[in-house]
């Protein structure tokens, strides 16, 4: 099973008193594999996003003039992919205890996301 975790934020207004979940699966995203930088960028992993886009825009473009061939060009592909498939969770957690002010709660073992967050909103009730 895999692990996700949880991150929650408390409202920052004096009569907000929201509190703001997020769910993080912990460990290799399929998702991020297949889709790179548009996962970081739905993400809001926009620096990192941006980088990656750029290279891939010079990438096909020294293809395209010849200047690397196909299997190098498909080689750094699969390399940016497993970048972002084994690190993007991770990425994605830094930012959001960094930058969103989110503070990890809880790590649960839990089929999918919507298991893990029954299972908190459970305890708190």
């Amino acid at each position: 099973m895999p692990l996700f975790c949880i991150f929650e934020k408390k409202g920052t207004e004096k009569n907000d008193n929201k509190t703001q979940l997020r769910i993080i699966k912990v460990g290799f995203s399929k998702t991020a594999f297949i889709f790179t930088f548009i996962w970081g960028l739905s993400n809001k992993l926009n620096y990192l996003s941006f980088v990656t886009f750029t290279l891939f825009i010079l990438f096909v473009v020294l293809v395209s003039s010849g200047f690397i061939g196909y299997g190098v060009f498909l080689t750094i592909m699969f390399l940016n992919s497993c970048y972002w498939g084994f690190f993007a969770n991770t990425v994605l957690a830094n930012h959001l205890i960094e930058r969103s002010n989110y503070v990890p709660v809880k790590i649960i073992n839990s089929e999918n996301k919507l298991t893990t967050l029954i299972t908190k909103l459970s305890e708190t009730s």
